[in-house]
């Protein structure tokens, strides 16, 4: 468990990637995992019975070079898929960052999110960011251990893509109108959100 403090959560994610849940489920088994933050003990049950989302894919937009091209001067209205398979406590997480600092993140506890908004004026034209939309089914959410932060523990999957930022009125040459994708690579995140 490490401090994040770029995130500003205390969080633990499984270090490796794994190729199938199976493999997942060999590694972190049903169980609780105790964690000590700021002296205050923090235990989360994980349930491998917990399903694997799909991944998000984002929808819309215009796509050069490979990258989603954002206009840094005008709100952007990033939309993806309906987090459809989501059961009980569940997480959807964007973010964007540049040289692995986040310029910009919003989590949501709501499941039914389909877009986030970007703000004029967050990204600076000229640059390309980092960017992920993750989907977490929570097999445990505590909101109660920690005064005002959350806990939760559970399988999660992301889309990785980029995002070039362009100044107003330059309209890149498109060179595909597709849709960021990934395949579901199984990660567990467990984490005490502050």
């Amino acid at each position: 468990l490490a401090y994040d403090a770029n995130r500003g959560r205390w969080a633990y994610t499984a270090p490796a990637s794994y190729a199938s849940l199976a493999a997942l489920n060999t590694d972190y088994q049903d169980g609780t995992y105790s964690f000590t933050v700021n002296a205050v003990p923090v235990n989360l049950a994980l349930a491998c019975s917990t399903p694997l989302p799909a991944s998000p894919q984002i929808s819309g937009g215009t796509w050069s070079g490979g990258a989603l091209q954002v206009n840094a001067g005008s709100e952007f209205v990033l939309t993806f898929s309906p987090f459809s398979d989501r059961v009980g406590s569940n997480r959807i997480e964007f973010n964007i960052s540049v040289s692995g600092v986040d310029v910009f993140r919003r989590t949501t506890f709501d499941g039914a999110t389909v877009s986030f908004v970007i703000p004029a004026g967050t990204l600076t034209a000229g640059n390309t960011y980092s960017a992920n939309v993750a989907f977490f089914n929570l097999s445990t959410l505590d909101t109660t251990t920690i005064p005002g932060a959350n806990g939760g523990a559970g399988f999660g999957t992301r889309v990785s893509f980029s995002i070039a930022a362009t100044a107003a009125g330059v309209v890149p040459a498109i060179t595909s109108a597709s849709t960021a994708t990934a395949t579901a690579t199984p990660s567990t995140t467990i984490a005490c959100v502050a």
